[in-house]
């Protein structure tokens, strides 16, 4: 039995290290996804333009 239990775990320990993406640099390593110190404020009944919101109708009754 104390084979079966050590065998099986030393396949599960090779399954997660052959599924692990080492490869891959984390998300904290790319400059891109850091969030800057600064707040952005926006002004009240204007619709934002930016890359994120040109794609997006403009909902009726909310911004002027």
């Amino acid at each position: 039995m104390k084979k079966f239990v050590s065998i099986i775990a030393i396949l599960l320990m090779l399954s997660l290290a052959a599924c692990s993406n080492q490869d891959t640099p984390s998300a904290a390593d790319n400059p891109s996804n850091t969030q800057t110190e600064s707040n952005t404020m926006l002004d009240a009944g204007v619709w934002p333009v930016n890359e994120y919101t040109e794609g997006l109708p403009v909902p009726s009754g909310t911004v002027g």
